[in-house]
């Protein structure tokens, strides 16, 4: 990856002379006005080097293996939220100092706490997602001290479509809040719904998730403080005909606009106070 002067076509930063045998991939970060560039150093091993996009010079190296980075998102102009396979990391932007570092899932904690066999599974593992495209919804409370990280997941089960030969993939998403402060996760465990990652925003206080599939959705509130579901009969949640690819906000509520396999569109008004 280079940076080129676009008047004289001088070469203003060369990743190869910074460390970076190969670039995974780079983040652009106009708060601090600079771009992250990760990948793999020399021996093998995950690097970050962050780069001030006017000059080219490197403002910070990271001193620890971040691991597989899969988004950096903006704090401020002075601080960065990174997301990797394992861990969510909290860094300062203009020196690279980590201000906390904290296994994202309970698993990442149990693999942690295996020492040397855990860092072994944990490098698998990455190189093994090296080439997939990891898909993630994330949210930050615009005053509240949380976030919120969505992944998705393919089921084992595979059902075939009566009307064809075609095979019929289920998926289901996962949501995990944490805490800006510490980086702790703050529900006791996930919530977890039918569909593919679809949208989600905030409403007043609490998460609302619209999963997108081929069958009915079901949106849900979720309490951001415990993580339980406040619509729908025991929090489960309330049913809309198809999948949830777009929506709207209006004054009292939200337009969904959905479809089912057949292509059929629906257009269904949700009332944000009583959840109907």
């Amino acid at each position: 990856l280079f940076f080129i002067n676009m008047f004289d076509g001088s070469n203003v930063f060369n990743s190869f002379d910074n460390g970076i045998k190969k670039v995974k991939d780079h983040f652009v970060l106009y708060r601090s006005n600079s771009i992250v560039v990760s990948g793999k150093s020399e021996d093998g091993e995950n690097i970050a080097v962050s780069v001030d996009i006017e000059t080219g010079k490197v403002l910070w190296k990271s001193q620890e293996d971040f691991g597989k980075i899969v988004d950096i998102v903006e704090l401020s102009d002075q601080e960065l939220l990174g997301v990797t396979l394992f861990k969510n990391i909290r860094i300062n932007s203009l020196s690279g100092e980590v201000v906390w570092s904290v296994a994202n899932t309970k698993e990442s904690q149990q693999l942690g706490a295996m020492g040397g066999m855990g860092s072994l599974l944990q490098k698998f593992a990455e190189n093994t997602v090296d080439t997939e495209d990891i898909k993630l919804d994330f949210a930050i409370h615009p005053s509240l001290e949380y976030f919120v990280i969505g992944t998705e997941q393919e089921n084992d089960n595979v059902t075939s479509s009566s009307s064809s030969q075609n095979q019929i993939v289920s998926y289901n998403s996962t949501y995990r809040a944490y805490s800006i402060e510490s980086g702790d996760l703050v529900w006791k465990k996930p919530v977890t719904v039918k569909g593919q990652l679809g949208h989600s925003t905030w409403i007043a206080d609490n998460l609302l998730i619209m999963p997108f599939g081929r069958n009915n959705s079901k949106v849900n509130l979720i309490d951001i403080k415990t993580g339980q579901g406040l619509w729908g009969k025991k929090g489960r949640g309330v049913k809309i005909k198809g999948g949830i690819y777009d929506y709207l906000e209006v004054e009292n509520g939200l337009i969904l606009i959905s479809k089912k396999p057949n292509n059929k569109n629906y257009i269904t008004f949700l009332d944000l106070n009583t959840g109907s």
